[in-house]
């Protein structure tokens, strides 16, 4: 078992169903509670990704789409490599390593 009082916590953007996106590391916390916090806020941000116009076949609509897209990645907290990936993990590593 890890030692709580000797560890980081890392928050990745992980996936399950690409296997051609590996795992990216995004922040160390020291208090696992503020991580806790900010994968919270990943999350939260997923929830406001822009509603895709399936029923749609107006291309000025899904133009509108793409440009919506483009600035919600832009402003993922983040960052915008991290707004392609749906999950958040946080993992207890040792410190020093």
């Amino acid at each position: 078992m890890i030692d709580q009082a000797k560890t980081v916590s890392l928050v990745m953007a992980t996936t399950t169903v690409y296997e051609h996106k590996p795992a990216i590391p995004l922040r160390v916390f020291v208090d696992r509670t503020e991580a806790e916090q900010w994968r919270d806020t990943l999350i939260d941000y997923h929830l406001s990704r822009p509603e895709i116009p399936f029923s749609s076949d107006d291309k000025g609509e899904w133009q509108d789409y793409e440009a919506q897209l483009a600035e919600w990645r832009e402003g993922h907290p983040a960052g915008a490599t991290a707004s392609h990936y749906r999950q958040f993990s946080i993992y207890e590593i040792p410190q020093g390593l």
